[in-house]
Formats: structure tokens, sequence, C-alpha cells
């Protein structure tokens, strides 16, 4: 072959297309937006372009969400269409706002303050020994006897067994004017990471005073106490000026990076 026939070649070879017949080039004329058809890209499944998402939109929380007249089946909440405004899928409703229907066990629980509401058990005959949050519900004090119709129908004989206070649950009466549970230990009010992190409290809003008897104490972190307050009190209390005596016996523990009450050493425990 002779030399100009064989730059002929090479020169006809650049000029043919790309063998997949389509530019690889993925920006338009204005120079940045994607426009392939990549199966992530906007608008490629057929979705609206200016569908907000919780990117665009920004750090706004979205509620959970719950169906039916009790109240139950939680969903995520979503971004209603074609705003940023967060809502609820059709046919359910903000977790928060949600009063279930009567008959469903619940309902009981409107209040407009913390000392309004108490925990009860969610049973005929609660359980044995000291309960957790999941045994009880979070109800008006003044409900009492309507909640217990509502989860024991037909009053039943209850086994004869040794029952306990546990100081770590309480209830408030939250944002959304409902009363709701807590336990102390999965708060951040008791996060920690060693044992000086820690302190005892008595459960009442004010300390001055409080019940310090070794069983009914609760653990905080050091600098936990204006969060404990803003949990368990109602309105602007003003507490006397006392620091109670805490016994001996018992001392703050960081166990599983939250503050614990036991036995402090020696004491006998």
């Amino acid at each position: 072959m002779s030399r100009i026939a064989g730059v002929l070649l090479v020169l006809a070879g650049a000029s043919l297309p790309i063998g997949c017949g389509e530019t690889h080039d993925d920006t338009d004329a204005g120079g940045g937006r994607d426009v392939g058809t990549r199966a992530d890209a906007p608008g490629a499944d057929g979705s609206a372009l200016d569908a907000p998402s919780a990117l665009d939109c920004g750090p706004v929380g979205l509620p959970t969400c719950v169906s039916g007249d009790c109240c139950t089946s939680p969903v995520d909440g979503i971004f209603l269409p074609g705003t940023c405004t967060p809502g609820c899928p059709d046919g359910t409703v903000d977790q928060a706002l949600c009063d279930p229907a009567p008959g469903c066990g619940g309902g009981f629980g409107l209040c407009t303050l913390t000392e309004d509401c108490v925990l009860q058990a969610n049973t005929c005959c609660g359980v044995c020994g000291a309960p957790e949050l999941t045994d009880l519900d979070a109800i008006h004090r003044d409900q009492r006897s309507a909640h217990f119709m509502s989860v024991c129908p037909e009053p039943m004989p209850c086994p004869e067994c040794p029952t306990a206070r546990n100081p770590n649950l309480g209830a408030t009466c939250n944002d959304a004017n409902r009363c709701q549970g807590f336990d102390v230990r999965d708060l951040p009010l008791s996060e920690c990471e060693v044992d000086s992190d820690c302190r005892l409290r008595v459960t009442e809003c004010c300390e001055c005073g409080g019940d310090v008897s070794p069983f009914s104490l609760i653990a905080i972190r050091t600098d936990g106490g204006a969060a404990y307050e803003a949990l368990v009190c109602s309105g602007d209390v003003i507490c006397d000026d006392c620091a109670p005596t805490y016994p001996d016996s018992h001392q703050a523990y960081c166990r599983d990076s939250h503050c614990v009450v036991d036995f402090a050493p020696d004491s006998g425990g």
C-alpha cells in the first residue's frame, strides 16, 4: 500500500460514527444539565420534573402518619404534590393530631398540662414486677375509669404476684396536647460516656422536697436538669431552693451509654 493510500484510510476511519450511534456529550448547549436517559434522570420514568424532593425542599421535617380510626399502621409523611409543604398520604392523618375513635383503647390522652397525665396499665391486671413503657398507656388522670373499661371490658381474676413501680417511666403533655409516655433511660438527658457524667435525681418536678427513697430515684446527666424539668414541670413552676440529701446506698452509673441507678459499692446490695 502506498503512503498516500494509508493516509486516506486513516482519515476515512476518523469520520465514521461512534459504534453505539449516540453522542456521549451529557450536557446541553446551556452547559450543565444532564439530558441523558439514565433510569435515575429527572423525567425518565414519566415523573414531573418539578416534583419536590427532600433535598429540593431543604431540611423540612416530615410527620409520621397513621391510618384507620384507631390511629394505627404508621407510614412515612410526604411532601404534598407540587409543594414543599409536609403532609400525609391520602387516607392517613398526622399521628400527633390523630384522635382515636371510641372503642379503640385510646382517645383518653387529651391534655393541657403535664400534671394532667398519668400512666396506667393497658391490660386488666398489669404485669408482675416492675412494668416497662410498653405495658402502660399515657392518659388523662380523669379518664382512668373509662380507660380501664376500654382495656378490660370483662374484668377477670388477676394473679397474685409482687408488683413494683418503675421510676424511670413517666408521662408528659406534648406539643400536640396529648399525653405521651417516656422512659428516662431512652432520652438524651440521660446519655453518658463515663460514670461522672451522671447524677441522681428525684422524679418530681422540684428536687427540693422530692421523694429520695432509693427505689424512687432516677439518674440523669449532670447537665440534664433543665431538660428534665421541661419534661415534667407544668407552666412556670418556681421550686424552693434546697438540695435534697440522696441516700449513700445508691449511686448513678453510666451503663450502655445511659445513666442508671444502682447500689453503691460496699452498700450490701
